[in-house]
């Protein structure tokens, strides 16, 4: 029963069943990760927008916003193409569907890995074989993907990309306005939580400095005090010897 010709025939078309196969799921998971992207980057546009709040840089406030609606559904597709498994089934399955053979090579197949067969069984293999080579030059097309960005999600994710061009805008403008109060100094997320809180530590850098002032100037002029004090002893010993030389003469 078996017949050589006609299993390495049907090697061939379950291979290219199996590149079908492949191609379809390639679609289908990319499919799957672009809509993911587009549902989660509101999300991620919302954690920019609190980012730039505590003061962060604009390039991290860009790579969340940017980058988790890509990295994360471009990882889950990675797992997902690496567990896609096709059988030699499902392979000839995939060639007699789009050659409407109603399941001629599977049912080839099937008869030719027994070794007993029946006049049914010989004519099934020699209908399958006499459809080998149409089946071999066949050219899959790829299924058509039902999934589809619905209007909603479209809106989201404009509004996701207007909240992140304002965090943007916000995490722009603080850091220059950071750095031209703090005198050069880099903003950093404490300062800007302290200000959300309503401890302005730019006035406490400016009273600090007011009581540093005032501790150099206390210590300048508490120089001056020795110089004076130098100047009273000077004019106590000149009395003394004006007094003593008054008493010799008399």
């Amino acid at each position: 029963m078996v017949r050589p010709e006609v299993l390495a025939g049907l090697d061939r078309v379950a291979d290219r069943g199996h590149h079908g196969i492949l191609r379809d799921a390639r679609r289908r998971i990319a499919s799957q990760a672009g809509l993911r992207a587009l549902r989660l980057f509101p999300a991620a546009s919302l954690l920019a927008l609190a980012a730039a709040a505590l003061g962060f840089a604009p390039a991290i406030v860009l790579a969340l916003g940017c980058g988790l609606p890509v990295l994360l559904p471009a990882a889950m597709a990675a797992f997902s193409l690496a567990r896609v498994r096709s059988g030699r089934g499902a392979a000839l399955a995939r060639i007699d569907g789009e050659l409407a053979l109603k399941g001629r090579m599977q049912a080839a197949d099937a008869f030719l890995s027994h070794q007993a067969g029946n006049a049914f069984t010989a004519a099934a293999v020699a209908d399958a074989a006499d459809r080998l080579a149409e089946a071999e030059r066949a050219t899959l097309a790829p299924h058509r993907d039902s999934l589809r960005a619905l209007p909603r999600d479209l809106w989201l994710a404009f509004a996701g990309g207007v909240l992140l061009v304002a965090a943007l805008v916000l995490s722009t403008g603080s850091g220059s306005g950071e750095l031209a109060s703090s005198g050069g100094r880099p903003a950093t997320p404490l300062a800007a939580a302290a200000q959300a809180l309503g401890l302005d530590w730019r006035n406490q850098g400016d009273e600090a400095g007011g009581v540093d002032e005032g501790a150099s100037g206390a210590s300048a002029r508490g120089g001056d005090v020795p110089r004076s004090d130098q100047g009273g002893h000077g004019a106590a010993a000149m009395a003394g010897h004006g007094a003593a030389g008054s008493s010799a003469q008399g």
